[in-house]
């Protein structure tokens, strides 16, 4: 990723859509190419997501990062990058895709929607293998209304765990998000150091959604192996390093072979993540 991205979208003010206006459809295609497995040996270790020779489930989000900033950046894109967060993923995984694939990729935006704490729209992201359709990730992004019209920012309590509730504690250390930030190039200062962070109104540096969403699909690592698979994960509070955090994950009451995943504050009161990993619904 082109750093200086980063310096254009702190600098770049827009005013926003005009009335009756939505967002056009702004579309880019990467070239076919294979992930180098250095890259993913990094971001392995970092998530502790296992080595099983195919991709990790959520990475082709991070692959495609890049591409979306850059569509963002895009003159016809009507909003500024400033204040604009990630707040929840939505991946379907049509098989799992193996380490060597070469990736054609078309990540795009197009339209969005109003809500009471602002406006969404979504970074769509598809991967082709050959001639063959094998993920789509949708990652929906929030542009905030000013804090006098939005609703209060209360993260939820976490539902009650259910039958069969398994619990550990992760620890987080000083730096990681850093070291994140350079494996994948997202190279975003509040994810940088505490300085950095703090510059931008976070208490120290924040943890990568990316990562986030990597170490929870990685405990389910069998799941991803299978066809047809869906991770949600919708973020709830951010991550300031270090932190000790409570993990806990049990089987989903109304989803056959679905796990539920939370990834809460150390005094398991508050989610910074709540999240699902099993095989998709298919509605017909």
């Amino acid at each position: 990723m082109n750093p200086l991205n980063y310096v254009r979208a702190a600098l770049n003010f827009r005013s926003g859509l005009a009335p009756g206006a939505t967002i056009p459809r702004i579309e880019t295609k990467i070239a076919p190419a294979t992930v180098a497995e250095r890259t993913l040996d990094q971001l392995r270790r970092l998530t502790q997501y296992p080595n099983d020779g195919y991709l990790p489930i959520t990475f082709p989000y991070i692959y495609a990062f890049p591409t979306h900033l850059s569509n963002m950046l895009d003159p016809r894109f009507p909003f500024s990058l400033m204040g604009t967060v990630h707040v929840r993923t939505v991946i379907h995984q049509v098989r799992p895709i193996g380490s060597g694939s070469k990736l054609e990729v078309t990540c795009w935006i197009e339209g969005h929607r109003d809500t009471d704490k602002g406006t969404e729209f979504d970074l769509c992201t598809d991967v082709m293998v050959g001639d063959e359709y094998v993920w789509h990730g949708k990652a929906t992004m929030l542009r905030r209304k000013p804090r006098s019209q939005e609703l209060p920012l209360r993260a939820s309590r976490p539902p009650t765990d259910g039958v069969g509730a398994h619990s550990e504690q992760w620890r987080l250390p000083r730096g990681l998000s850093r070291r994140f930030a350079i494996a994948t190039g997202d190279l975003n200062p509040i994810h940088l150091t505490g300085l950095t962070a703090r510059l931008f109104g976070f208490d120290g540096a924040i943890v990568h959604g990316a990562w986030i969403e990597m170490r929870l699909a990685g405990t389910h690592v069998e799941t991803c192996h299978l066809p047809n698979v869906e991770f949600r994960c919708e973020f709830k509070q951010p991550i300031a390093l270090p932190a000790t955090l409570a993990f806990r994950q049990w089987p989903s009451r109304t989803r056959a072979d679905t796990f539920e995943l939370r990834l809460l504050n150390k005094a398991a009161n508050k989610p910074h993540a709540i999240a699902s990993i099993g095989p998709k619904e298919i509605t017909r």
